[in-house]
């Protein structure tokens, strides 16, 4: 799964057994940064990994394919026309 893969490339490599990996969220925000993501992915993705771990990176990326991680983002737009919006 590609959330997966981010969650390992941008994984800490200092990290407690057992606990979640901390995530190189600045790194992250970089890479998305550079690959000149859309300001608005930017900002969704920057509120939801900033100072978190790598299983919130996976959550956000897979959210972005259910929406919700979207949500906040279309606050204006119903939750219907948000799952419409994704088909095209």
């Amino acid at each position: 799964m590609i959330a997966e893969a981010y969650a390992e490339h941008f994984k800490s490599p200092s990290g407690v057994i057992g606990l979640p990996a901390k995530l190189k969220d600045e790194e992250a925000y970089r890479f998305f940064y550079k690959k000149e993501y859309q300001l608005w992915f930017l900002q969704v993705m920057n509120r939801f990994i900033a100072g978190q771990t790598t299983q919130k990176l996976v959550m956000a990326i897979m959210g972005i394919h259910t929406g919700e991680t979207l949500a906040p983002a279309t606050t204006e737009r119903t939750l219907h026309v948000r799952h419409l919006d994704k088909r095209y």
